[in-house]
């Protein structure tokens, strides 16, 4: 075996962990995005603005301003 077939790409142990790697991120990427999509989030579906903890007097004129 030459020295050209030893270095390949598919024979260096360090290209196959980069890959499987990358590899792993993807599928975990999808695996978020998944899980994202299926499980909803309460506070996002609130029918009624969150209360403020502020007294109606000591609000600022503009109400969507915190």
């Amino acid at each position: 075996m030459n020295e050209q077939e030893k270095n390949r790409w598919y024979r260096v142990p360090e290209v196959w962990m980069i890959l499987c790697f990358l590899g792993g991120m993807v599928i975990g990427s999808f695996w978020l995005l998944y899980e994202a999509v299926i499980h909803s989030d309460p506070s996002a579906e609130a029918p009624a603005p969150l209360a403020t903890p502020l007294p109606p007097h000591a609000r600022s004129a503009d109400s969507t301003t915190p």
